[in-house]
């Protein structure tokens, strides 16, 4: 876990996820970044970015490029052919089927390296943030169990305590987004180390009630 530390700050973390939302966000919108960064919560890319936004409206994507004198290529006989007009051949016996097999492995790798790596930076950063917390307090009478360990009590308690308590390295709070991305983090900690039934954001499920309304005080108080 330490070695996380080194290998992606906590600034840098937190501005990758920003950056993530809002290319999401406008893909799902279809909207521009200027219109896009006018709703975008001020204060999530004040506390965590630095350095000048990119102009999207000054970068062109026109090459000059002719793409069809790019798609003639010369035949055998010396002519020039498109290759976008060339008819596919029919497949001669012995040649290797079209489609491939793939087995229920394979796909699951597949899945596996579709994930998101800054998502699984968010998770890894989230479960250190955790364990930093868990670490500081020993000595302090308080019990803290392993995240995977946490039963439903614990979730209302202990990761109540931990949203209203835990801060920055420099002591100051967090925003009110990063403080949602943290708690989110937990949850995907949490299933990554198999436990798939304490989803304590379902806000259809009663037992998380407790925790979910620290949650939104916590996160009102910081709005």
């Amino acid at each position: 876990m330490d070695g996380f530390h080194h290998e992606l700050s906590e600034d840098d973390m937190i501005l990758s996820l920003v950056l993530e939302t809002l290319e999401d966000e406008m893909e799902l919108r279809n909207v521009n970044i200027e219109d896009f960064f006018g709703e975008f919560p001020s204060n999530v890319l004040d506390e965590n970015a630095s350095g000048d936004l990119i102009n999207t409206s000054a970068v062109s994507f026109d090459l000059g490029l002719d793409l069809d004198l790019w798609l003639q290529v010369p035949s055998e006989n010396g002519k020039i052919q498109n290759v976008k007009d060339e008819e596919p051949k029919d497949q001669e016996q012995g040649v290797e089927s079209r489609f491939a097999e793939m087995t229920d492995n394979e796909i699951d790798t597949l899945i596996e390296d579709a994930e998101n790596k800054n998502t699984k930076k968010a998770t890894k950063w989230a479960v250190n943030v955790y364990e930093d917390w868990k670490n500081s307090k020993i000595g302090s009478g308080l019990i803290i169990p392993n995240l995977k360990d946490l039963s439903v009590q614990d979730i209302n308690s202990i990761l109540g305590k931990f949203v209203v308590e835990v801060r920055k390295k420099n002591g100051e709070k967090y925003p009110v987004k990063t403080l949602y991305l943290l708690v989110t983090g937990l949850l995907r900690g949490m299933r990554s180390q198999g436990v798939s039934n304490l989803n304590f954001l379902n806000e259809s499920d009663d037992r998380f009630l407790r925790f979910r309304q620290i949650l939104d005080a916590q996160m009102k108080k910081l709005t």
